[in-house]
């Protein structure tokens, strides 16, 4: 008897494991309503034919769940056609309105999207908005865009004429998609920026507008914690209790950010909880029928909803309560886990595309497993040893809980951040608590602080625990705990977690089948990964608005040719290097010293990026960008200068020279190779303008790449004899100067007659970029032209016979090109 109860708890069969724990029906609509939305969102071009299919594959499930019987996939059936038809009526509708012409539109004001200054929140002045939120007739949402803003309140109605048009995607490896962003929150559609003077506001006074009413009072509860707590203690809680996150100080807002608790700045699903429950205890004290009670709880949780703004963590959490509720007063047991499921269907019914946002993966991720490990872990701890000290076991469960939550966000925290603390774990485990404390203690304030003599009974406690916070957070960003991770430590984490999962929720001899399967496919795509055949050389032409920058990998080597403004540096192209795990520039050369090209060296410089740079004597850096000659002074960065003929030579081994000669007919930075970069022009620097550009001639074996600056017809028609000797057959030109058309003359474009062309230009610039007349000598060579205005950035991969050019925003349009050889 006891070895069959000892075998019975080791031998578990994939069938019993596929009953116990995923076959529940809200599994099936979920993972198919998530299926199809991601299905939808990737043919959004053509709303119309991705509604036809959803139909179709919905009728044809079920179908088959009548014949066979099977109440699963009938779910599943449902929940695909609901959200896909959802979906693909939302897109439909945004479809309608993008046209070439602009157009009259009409519409309600119901949000905003800019962020509110702290001094206007005090001041009471918080009507002037640049992104506001407009709901136009047919139910269909856009985001109107002003240059300086207009002054309107929520329910205003605007007219207005404009282009409409799709938000921007990622555009940049790394980037910011805005359309995802956005359609997070319905929107898909944009103007561009507008003058106010364009916009017409009639103002609704007599018409009751609920979201007004709850905004102002959100701001005025926010005026009143900043007046009694001060700017720091006040704005801390009014970002993690009302979800005014933009009157949180700069300070707080970063610190917070570099130890890894940004998290708490917002109102998440755990603050809801611990928010909720102050104002429940009220009911739990209160006597009175149980139905009342039910009744109060779900009135209590509705109406915090609506002050928090309906938040993707609070609304999450407000509805697993909500449905807790109904389950109490239909007398019924609800499951932890289908009740989470729950949740996120009734979310992305109301808005599908709401999983494209992170914060929603993030809440239900770390809510199931919260749901699922938590209780196991409690489990596991009773039955330890420690256990038997009534004080920890009724402190350690919820510790338990913090640290469960802080594990599995430590992906985010990896994935978004170039260092990671090591004190990140605990820090979230002894953060947690404090947040519920100041949580907590803000409620009670809210209640009370209007009497002064309650008021600071309160305020000194709360104001204790955002002292400690913040001191844990500061301990947290000191240098000694401060360290760079790889980006392979993130899939790294991920796997581990699998195996963690993975041992919480099977048992004996399963959990030894699954990690050997597990273990198979790992090494399997291990070994197809290093199998796979891989560029010598890769290019990325960064889309920095109106300005040139191009980074150049060969093997473990990164070059940085020129770097757009500094507001580029700092937001593009910083980004994009940690997307592509680059943790230092080997070399960064600046073809001149305008700001469009050099003006991210400073930024770039300062981060600690840059450790080599060339550029134009430094004579001339002072005069022409003098902040740039600082940070080369401050950081003692190698500065060379190059000149006509010198040639920089790249390889892949590890002996690196200390610095260029700027005299030299070849100047070796790390031994022998092919892949050679030679400087055209200057033969001597005036004033480092565009007369100065360098010229460079990049080529490894028989490809080649002409890198031109920003070279007028003058430098053009120089360069004629020299690049008729070269007799080269030229792959890629990087056009000079945007495209303008003071550059690229005929006789230039025909000499080089390049196979494909690179035009690093920003949208809607006012420069005319690039010009029609060199778009005309590139087009009469039959040179392919590649915009980054169009497609983003570009990258180039460059392989022994081939070379491939991928455009960022239209993957899907990728050309392979043969190399010519000589």
């Amino acid at each position: 008897m006891k070895d069959s109860v000892i075998r019975s708890r080791r031998v578990e069969t994939w069938s019993a494991w596929y009953e116990r724990l995923l076959l529940r029906p809200i599994w099936v609509p979920f993972f198919c309503g998530l299926f199809v939305i991601i299905l939808v969102w990737w043919s959004r071009d053509n709303p119309l034919a991705a509604g036809l299919g959803v139909v179709l594959v919905g009728a044809l499930l079920l179908w088959i769940s009548f014949k066979r019987g099977c109440d699963h996939l009938f779910f599943g059936a449902l929940g695909w056609l609901g959200l896909g038809l959802v979906s693909v009526i939302l897109l439909g509708k945004a479809a309608f309105y993008i046209q070439d012409e602009p157009r009259e539109m009409k519409g309600e004001i119901i949000g905003f999207l800019d962020r509110e200054a702290r001094e206007q929140v005090v001041i009471g002045q918080t009507d002037c908005h640049r992104s506001i939120v407009v709901d136009c007739h047919r139910g269909t949402r856009l985001l109107l865009k002003t240059k300086k803003g207009i002054n309107c309140r929520i329910g205003d109605t605007v007219v207005f004429t404009s282009n409409l048009i799709e938000p921007d995607k990622s555009r940049n490896p790394g980037g910011f998609a805005v359309d995802r962003w956005l359609a997070g929150e319905k929107i898909f559609l944009q103007t561009d920026r507008m003058l106010s003077e364009d916009v017409t506001v009639f103002t609704n006074q007599s018409r009751l507008n609920i979201k007004r009413q709850l905004r102002s009072l959100r701001l005025l509860l926010s005026k009143q914690l900043i007046h009694w707590l001060g700017p720091d203690d006040g704005g801390l809680l009014s970002g993690m209790l009302l979800g005014v996150k933009d009157v949180i100080a700069e300070a707080d807002a970063e610190l917070f950010k570099q130890s890894g608790i940004a998290h708490l700045l917002v109102v998440s699903g755990g603050h809801t909880h611990i928010a909720v429950d102050v104002f429940l205890l009220i009911f739990a004290l209160v006597g009175g029928r149980r139905t009342v009670k039910l009744i109060g709880k779900g009135i209590v949780l509705c109406c915090f909803g609506f002050l928090t703004g309906w938040g993707v963590g609070a609304t999450r959490a407000i509805l697993m309560q909500l449905l807790s509720v109904l389950a109490s007063f239909l007398r019924r047991r609800g499951d932890p886990l289908n009740c989470l499921l729950t949740t996120c269907l009734l979310m992305m019914f109301f808005n599908p595309f709401v999983v494209l946002q992170n914060g929603f993966w993030l809440s239900t991720t770390v809510s199931g497993t919260l749901v699922v490990g938590h209780p196991i872990l409690v489990k596991r701890f009773e039955e330890s040893i420690i256990s038997k000290l009534s004080l920890l076991r009724r402190i350690i469960p919820p510790f338990l809980a913090a640290s469960i939550a802080a594990f599995v966000s430590l992906p985010l925290s990896l994935k978004l951040q170039k260092e990671f603390s090591l004190l990140l774990i605990p820090l979230n485990v002894v953060a947690l608590p404090l947040a519920a404390i100041i949580l907590s203690a803000g409620m009670i304030l809210l209640i009370c602080g209007w009497s002064s003599w309650l008021r600071p009974l309160v305020a000194v406690p709360l104001g204790t625990a955002c002292r400690l916070l913040r001191t844990g957070a500061k301990w947290a960003t000191k240098d000694i705990f401060i360290v760079i991770l790889p980006q392979l430590l993130f899939g790294g984490f991920v796997i581990c977690s699998f195996f963690i999962i993975w041992y919480l929720t099977t048992k004996g001899d399963l959990f030894k089948r699954g990690c050997l399967i597990f273990s198979s496919i790992l090494v399997f795509t291990a070994v197809s990964y290093y199998v796979y055949p891989r560029p010598i050389i890769q290019l990325w032409f960064f889309d920095v608005g109106q300005g040139d920058a191009m980074l150049l990998q060969y093997r473990n080597k990164m070059i940085l040719i020129d770097s757009g403004t500094s507001w580029a540096g700092e937001f593009q192209i910083e980004p994009a290097l940690r997307a592509l795990n680059v943790r230092q520039i080997d070399l960064a050369i600046c073809t001149h010293l305008d700001q469009d090209h050099a003006g991210g060296m400073i930024y770039l410089t300062q981060k600690g990026y840059i450790t080599h740079i060339i550029a134009p004597p430094r004579e001339i850096i002072e005069n022409k960008l003098p902040d740039l000659a600082t940070v080369m002074a401050d950081t003692d960065v190698n500065h060379s200068v190059i000149f006509r003929n010198n040639t920089i030579i790249l390889t892949d081994q590890t002996d690196r020279a200390s610095s260029v000669s700027p005299v030299d007919q070849s100047c070796k930075l790390w031994g022998d190779s092919d892949v050679k970069l030679t400087c055209l022009h200057p033969s001597e620097y005036t004033d480092g303008g565009n007369g100065d550009s360098l010229v460079m001639h990049m080529t490894w074996g028989d490809f080649d790449l002409l890198i031109t600056g920003d070279i007028g017809h003058e430098t053009e028609k120089q360069l004629l004899d020299d690049l008729i000797q070269r007799d080269r057959e030229w792959e890629i030109l990087w056009v000079s100067h945007h495209g303008s058309k003071y550059s690229s003359c005929a006789e230039f474009i025909a000499t080089v007659s390049p196979k494909c062309s690179v035009i690093q230009v920003g949208r809607f610039n006012n420069y005319g970029h690039p010009a029609d007349v060199v778009i005309d000598h590139l087009m009469k060579e039959g040179s392919v032209i590649h915009r980054t205005d169009y497609d983003g950035c570009i990258e180039i991969k460059v392989f022994p016979e081939k070379y491939m050019v991928v455009p960022w925003c239209h993957k899907e349009q990728r050309r392979i090109y043969p190399i010519f050889y000589k």
